[in-house]
């Protein structure tokens, strides 16, 4: 911690002071330091009425002392401390705090009483220090000793400078920004929690993730432990803007809620760090909108009862409620109040209310509430409509769905295929009913505002549910009493231990099923969504410059067209290479090319594909990713000149691939591969007077091929060995060839420049030399243009 200025830093306790709350001897024992301990860390607080600090002794253990100070009228500083030692109150660690504190400049120079320079603290006037004290290990920690800071001013009164310098650190504590070393951030994810009797609830669970190299959040996260939250010191990855919010969440989580606790409040707090994310730490940044007016309004539920819901006026809008009445805008990203014409307590209350079931008498509710809540209009329940009753024969429907989310102690447990699933219900006329026990009120039904009694036909439904077996399809099994897990009858899902059930159910099982007079519904949130692709894949380069790196990229899209619109393919296989099964290579090159093969995309769809068409791609991709040339941070695949001769590899592989653009890094990239390791000798010109041992020639064939490839290069070797003739080699080869259009440019060590022109002179004689160097160069500038090289 950094010490504020001399002026501003409150008067710290005085050797008295500390004296009269530790006692005599251990304050005179801390400061001979006989303890061998050593203060790590110190801290004030802005208020100046705390010191914290870590406190290290020889054998590897650590303290953590608490100190309060209070002053009072007399000008004495009041002493308590605590630790988390045996010792618990004002112990040798209190006083190593204290006397560390002092010498790190947190408070301000103070007059010793009764104390001469030169004597251990709360030895008396006129007596002798110990004859013989262990040496100090730090004399900076004694208390009479001086701060480090020089001038000696006159400090101000303790709660004024407390307060000044409390200002600053006000300041810092209402950021929300983090350092940019601490690359963890924590992430408030908000999602709906829905209730089955009304209006769906707002769920707030805090996680922490870590940055990409982008600066976005990464898809990995662990959910926040808030069990010891607000009981020690903020985390790392935690802002002071965090401490509210968090402290009232764990507060909640620990059935704790303080009479301060203000749902709306929190949200607000929450939203305002900017890391509130909708549904995932990766998910959208959800922000406050403005307030949207609503009403509430007694609804029919499928069951035949009622139950009052929060009714918004502009169409998009979820209602959630926190308790206080909200809205999500999932599409704009926001979160804001709802505003009624009742007060938020009394609205609540109603939104809270039981379920009427369809025989409850209405008139009669309806005259409680103007009787028990006069003056205002309530929302009141609806007369239920008339009953009809249903013969129809049942029609099986399976509705594929999305199930809860596992969870393995903190981290999220939720891929795609875990959480899929199949839900049985049957259809009686224009009433559609789940499998399993019917709980409704005398088995009545509502469909479009209308009321049925349904006659149930047991048999053939447990006929149509016999049927999912056969195709894979077995009850979820739930936890029952006692630990024991039986059978659900509505939900279905293929068996944990068969990889890949789902995508056999999706191709094969389900247009059996349709042929058999099943309807099939797939909701919005089922995470596994079968698509084709119309067309054939094709690849398209498109510039993708790296800003201030020098180098262009070509980034290479692999696009097919789904349902009309173009999709590039890129992002899915690479997100695929990422999670790299370690047998999916076996997988691909074991089935046979019509065998069908599901990709992933972004939005959660899966593209069906046959496998004869995307193999030699993936495979490809595959090696590519094995040898580091695929970076699965940067979500896409980009290629340089260096990367040509991968590039070459991947055209190679899929010959039959279209491809449009970077004809010319292509074109580089099918010569490399071409060479084969074989690098072409090079042609010396006669104007070179020597002769190249063989692996001087190598090493010009290896300039000359780098030239021709129009790539950069390194020629190396021990001092000795004939770089500087391999270079002037290079050089008259161009020059012969009419390519050394302006000068080349030789950066050597001063020692070396008589050496580079007389090697110049002695075997590449038609090569113009200037010698660049000392206090006279610039005189030559004008002349280098009229030369080959320049030294």
């Amino acid at each position: 911690m950094v010490a504020p200025s001399h002026a501003l830093r409150p008067v710290g306790p005085t050797d008295a002071d500390s004296a009269a709350a530790l006692g005599a001897d251990l304050w005179r024992i801390a400061g001979e330091n006989h303890a061998g301990l050593r203060a790590e860390a110190v801290a004030l607080d802005p208020d100046g009425r705390r010191l914290r600090a870590t406190i290290a002794t020889r054998d590897g253990r650590r303290f953590h002392p608490s100190v309060m100070l209070t002053p009072g009228r007399d000008g004495r500083i009041a002493v308590r401390g605590g630790c988390n030692c045996m010792a618990e109150t004002n112990c040798q660690h209190v006083a190593q705090a204290l006397i560390a504190a002092r010498a790190q400049g947190l408070f301000a120079a103070t007059p010793v009483a009764g104390v001469q320079p030169g004597t251990s603290p709360g030895t008396p006037p006129g007596t002798s220090p110990p004859t013989s004290p262990a040496p100090m290990r730090r004399a900076a920690w004694h208390p009479s000793a001086p701060p480090a800071a020089a001038p000696q001013e006159a400090p101000l009164p303790w709660e004024l400078g407390a307060w000044l310098d409390s200002l600053p650190r006000a300041l810092e504590a209402a950021s929300a920004d983090y350092p940019a070393s601490l690359r963890q951030r924590l992430i408030y994810v908000i999602d709906i929690a829905p209730d089955a009797r009304g209006v769906p609830g707002l769920a707030i669970v805090p996680h922490t993730a870590g940055l990409r190299k982008d600066g976005s959040v990464g898809a990995n996260s662990h959910r926040q432990s808030l069990s010891n939250w607000g009981r020690h010191e903020l985390p790392r990855h935690a802002r002071p803007v965090d401490r509210v919010p968090m402290a009232r969440l764990a507060a909640r989580e620990r059935r704790e809620p303080s009479p301060e606790d203000d749902p709306s409040d929190t949200l607000r707090r929450v939203l305002a760090t900017g890391r509130a994310r909708l549904g995932s730490a990766s998910g959208p940044e959800l922000h406050e909108g403005p307030a949207q007016a609503g009403r509430i309004d007694w609804q029919l539920r499928t069951d035949g009862s009622q139950l009052p819901r929060l009714v918004l006026d502009t169409p998009g809008l979820t209602a959630v409620l926190i308790p206080d009445p909200w809205y999500l805008d999932a599409q704009a990203q926001l979160l804001g109040p709802v505003l009624l014409d009742l007060p938020i307590p009394l609205a609540s209350r109603l939104l809270a209310a039981p379920a009427l079931a369809a025989t409850t008498d209405v008139a009669r509710v309806r005259a409680e509430l103007a009787r028990r809540v006069p003056g205002l209009a309530l929302p009141a329940p609806h007369d239920p409509p008339p009953i009809e009753t249903v013969t129809d024969p049942p029609r099986p429907v399976l509705r594929l769905t999305a199930g809860a989310p596992r969870t393995r102690g903190n981290r999220a447990w939720d891929t795609p295929e875990a959480r899929a699933e199949a839900r049985l219900g049957f259809r009686y006329g224009p009433v559609e009913l789940q499998a399993g026990p019917d709980r409704s009120d005398a088995g009545l039904r509502s469909a479009d505002g209308k009321l049925y009694r349904v006659r149930r036909d047991r048999r053939a439904e447990a006929a149509f549910a016999a049927v999912l077996p056969e195709h894979g399809l077995g009850p979820r099994l739930t936890e029952g009493g006692y630990g024991w897990h039986v059978p659900d009858p509505v939900r279905f899902v293929p068996p944990a231990d068969e990889p890949g059930a789902w995508h056999s159910i999706l191709l094969h099982v389900l247009p059996q099923l349709r042929a058999a007079g099943w309807s099939i519904e797939i909701e919005d949130d089922f995470p596994l969504r079968l698509v084709e692709a119309d067309d054939d894949l094709s690849a398209a380069f498109h510039d993708a410059p790296e800003e201030g790196s020098g180098i262009d990229w070509l980034e290479l899209h692999l696009g097919v067209s789904v349902a009309g619109e173009r999709v590039d393919l890129v992002p899915a296989l690479v997100k695929l290479l990422e999670g790299l099964p370690a047998d999916l290579t076996a997988a691909v090159t074991g089935a046979s090319d019509a065998a069908t093969f599901l990709l992933p995309l972004p939005d959660g769809r899966l593209l069906a594909l046959k496998l004869g068409q995307i193999r030699p791609i993936l495979l490809a991709l595959i090696e590519l990713f094995a040898g580091g040339a695929i970076d699965p941070d940067a979500r896409g695949l980009r290629f340089s000149r260096h990367n040509a001769a991968e590039l070459a590899a991947l055209e190679q592989a899929v010959p039959e691939l279209v491809w449009q653009g970077g004809e010319a890094l292509r074109a580089l990239g099918r010569q490399l591969r071409e060479a084969g390791g074989t690098i072409p000798e090079a042609a010396i010109p006669d104007s070179f007077k020597g002769t190249l041992r063989p692996y001087q020639a190598r090493g010009v064939d290896w300039l000359q091929f780098l030239r021709a490839a129009e790539l950069g290069g390194v020629l190396a070797d021990d001092m000795g060995l004939g770089k500087t003739v391999q270079t002037l080699a290079h050089l008259l080869i161009e020059k012969a060839a009419g390519r050394l259009d302006r000068p080349a440019l030789i950066v050597c060590p001063t020692s070396l420049v008589p050496n580079w022109c007389a090697e110049a002179e002695r075997f590449a004689p038609d090569l113009r030399v200037l010698a660049l160097h000392g206090p006279a160069r610039k005189q030559h500038f004008d002349r280098i243009a009229a030369h080959d090289l320049v030294i």
